[in-house]
């Protein structure tokens, strides 16, 4: 998946009721030159065969630029592309068609093609980037391949090695020049000058990251709303005025050569690593979900800062180029699509950077006018969910006509019956639906639990039941067990270990999983024509 030019601590883990697993799983990959996070670590091939042809551009892409260098994401064995599509003539022109796969399942992301675009001077890439010859291994993503209209740049990888073509993938969105949306602020070296370079932190499991995200070790961090943390779980009188939901420009580059990965808030990351040659410059747009608890709604973990915060962090000195930051809450003009999620420990915005989970990785798989706020908190049941104010009532208050909710529970419902599941979880539907909000039913990511080679049985997360739940209400339903039943089969006993929190925690995933995870979720969106793919990076 490609990002668009114009796209848009600690505490304990939070946890599920059952954790057993075992080995070390890292964060997310570190160091890879340019290229998508379709770069992938072997344990599968594209997820659609990788072989669709790309879209031509409507503004040039992010990830594939415009020149030769689209990307590949994978072929059958996930090793990022062979074949020599053309990203499109000159600087920005167009994207022609080429191979490509929308969900490469290796790498840190998997997730997309390269990006091809018309229109622009030197579009960048995101999330799909380019891949080149060679995909990047185990890590965020692959390499980039050699362009004309600026070289192509997305998530790092482990091991992305440049491409020399790059077969094209999905095209951009957006003006490769990086075309602000309107309504949103225009970045100024003035709130640029307002970040500071911090020193990598030591995580509860001993890993070394980036405060608020991103492994480093160059690290820099922009608190606009003030640098006092909070850490204990009691929002302040500041932070909760500063709540809200706000539009972001960044513009990266410079003099130098760059790799940089944007975060906001809890570790909730809104780009893998960008590459950016000497001398360009390209604009992200987001749109921020900033709440006055940073991380879940009721979990006992710190607040965090008040008002907006964004993190930057490079393999180099050097490589972390920021020229400029804009920022604006938002008006009724405009006013984002919000994307809620409604769900447990397996989705909720960590603040302890061993865990992640996946609704935390969801922000930089959409585009603006998309917001996602995630209320996922720790242990919770679709029963106490459902009762709380904090967590559904705070959802149902805030939601209004045209909102989209995603709704996830079963991990912490081993007790409960699937009678009592099934009118829960109705509960949620019908009060969505009645404020014109539309709902979408995932069931719960199968623990990493192994019978020999094979996955455990996963009947005990009530995925029957909520398949029953959306068939009975006609509405659309995302089975994330089985997909995810797949993939652990897939790579095994002695592989699933890199994806989850420690290493050794069979339920909660790590940076790297929730990537993962949260690709399998926006691919099975794209691949059931979900209304929400509409607003999916390409």
């Amino acid at each position: 998946m490609a990002f668009l030019p114009a796209i848009v601590a600690w505490g304990v883990g939070c946890g599920s009721n059952d954790s057993t697993s075992t080995d070390s799983g890292t964060p997310q990959g570190s160091g890879g030159s340019a290229g998508g996070r379709a770069g992938t670590a072997g344990d599968s091939g594209g997820a659609n065969g990788g072989a669709t042809a790309g879209v031509t551009g409507s503004g040039g892409g992010l990830s594939g630029t415009a020149g030769a260098s689209a990307g590949t994401d994978g072929s059958a064995a996930g090793t990022g592309g062979s074949a020599a599509g053309s990203g499109g003539a000159a600087a920005g022109t167009g994207g022609t068609a080429g191979t490509g796969e929308t969900t490469g399942l290796g790498g840190r992301g998997g997730n997309a093609g390269g990006t091809t675009g018309t229109a622009g001077t030197s579009g960048l890439g995101g999330k799909g980037g380019a891949g080149g010859d060679a995909a990047g291994v185990g890590g965020k993503g692959g390499s980039a391949g050699s362009g004309s209209g600026g070289s192509a740049g997305a998530v790092g990888g482990h091991a992305g090695g440049a491409g020399t073509t790059g077969s094209a993938g999905n095209t951009g969105s957006a003006g490769s020049s990086g075309t602000i949306p309107t309504g949103y602020p225009t970045p100024t070296t003035a709130n640029r000058a307002m970040c500071q370079s911090v020193a990598l932190s030591t995580s509860p499991g001993g890993a070394m990251v980036c405060p608020g995200g991103g492994v480093g070790p160059t690290c820099i961090q922009c608190l606009f709303g003030g640098g006092t943390y909070t850490d204990t779980d009691v929002a302040t009188s500041q932070g909760t005025s500063e709540a809200g939901n706000y539009l972001v420009t960044v513009t990266l580059g410079g003099s130098a050569a760059g790799q940089t990965e944007i975060n906001a808030e809890a570790n909730r990351e809104l780009t893998g690593l960008v590459a950016t040659t000497a001398g360009q410059s390209v604009t992200y747009s987001f749109a921020v979900n900033v709440r006055a608890k940073e991380g879940q709604p009721t979990e006992d973990v710190a607040a965090g800062y008040p008002g907006l915060d964004l993190f930057f962090s490079a393999p180099t000195s050097a490589a972390l180029q920021v020229s400029a930051i804009g920022y604006a809450l938002v008006t009724a003009a405009t006013k984002p699509v919000m994307v809620y999620v409604a769900s447990d420990s397996t989705a909720c915005d960590q603040t302890d950077t061993d865990y992640a989970g996946w609704g935390q990785m969801l922000p930089e798989y959409f585009a603006p006018p998309v917001d996602v706020a995630n209320y996922a908190d720790s242990g919770e049941s679709s029963a106490s969910f459902l009762g709380s104010g904090a967590e559904w009532g705070a959802v149902k208050a805030a939601m209004v006509s045209g909102d989209w909710v995603l709704i996830q529970f079963g991990h912490n419902d081993k007790s409960t019956t699937s009678a009592d599941f099934q009118t829960n979880i109705t509960k949620m539907v019908t009060d969505a639906k009645a404020k014109g909000v539309t709902p979408v039913l995932v069931s719960p990511p199968a623990r990493a639990t192994f019978s020999g080679g094979t996955l455990a049985d996963q009947s005990s997360l009530h995925s029957a039941d909520m398949q029953a739940v959306a068939t009975a209400q006609k509405v659309a339903y995302i089975d994330l067990t089985s997909i995810t039943t797949a993939w652990y089969n897939q790579i095994g006993s002695s592989a699933w270990q890199q994806y989850h929190a420690l290493g050794t925690d069979q339920t909660h995933t790590n940076a790297a999983g929730a990537v993962k995870i949260a690709g399998f979720v926006t691919s099975a969106m794209r691949t059931q024509n979900i209304g929400l793919s509409q607003y999916l990076r390409n």
